[in-house]
C-alpha cells in the first residue's frame, strides 16, 4: 500500500476522517510520513478553511523535526481566507511569520492577495521582506 496515494485520494474527496485513519495506520506499520504526506495533509485542511487544525499540524511538523516551508504557510493562508469572514488579520500575521524564518515570500503572495486584495497583499510582502533576516 502506498499510504501517500491513499491519505491523497481521502484527500481529494475531502474525506479528513478518511486521511487520519490512513495516517494513523502508516505511523502503526512503523513508515514514517515525509514532506508529501504532511503536505497533502496541509492542502485538504486549507481547502476545508480549518485554521486551527492548520496550524496544530504545522506545530506538530515541527515537533517531528521537519522544517516548515512555504507551501505550509501558503496552506494556512488560503484556510484562512476559506473563514466567514475571512481571517485577514491571521493571513497577515503567517506573512510576516514566514518572513521571520527566511523563506521566499513570492510563493504565497498569491494566496495572500485572495485573501486581503492584491493592492495590500504587494505592500504587505515588501514591508515583511524588509524584515527578513
Amino acid at each position: 500500500v502506498s499510504y501517500n496515494s491513499v491519505i491523497h485520494a481521502c484527500a481529494i474527496r475531502g474525506d479528513e476522517y478518511g486521511a487520519h485513519v490512513w495516517l494513523s495506520r502508516m505511523l502503526q506499520q512503523g513508515v514514517s510520513p515525509n514532506a508529501v504526506t504532511y503536505g497533502t495533509l496541509c492542502k485538504l485542511l486549507a481547502h476545508r478553511g480549518q485554521v486551527e487544525k492548520l496550524e496544530n499540524l504545522m506545530q506538530n511538523i515541527q515537533n517531528l523535526g521537519f522544517p516548515l516551508n512555504e507551501y505550509h504557510f501558503a496552506s494556512l493562508i488560503s484556510a484562512c481566507g476559506k473563514q466567514n469572514p475571512p481571517d485577514k488579520v491571521k493571513a497577515e500575521q503567517t506573512l510576516f511569520r514566514l518572513a521571520e524564518l527566511g523563506l521566499r515570500l513570492s510563493s504565497v503572495k498569491g494566496c495572500l492577495a485572495k485573501v486581503v486584495g492584491k493592492q495590500r497583499a504587494t505592500l504587505l510582502a515588501c514591508k515583511a521582506a524588509r524584515q527578513m533576516p
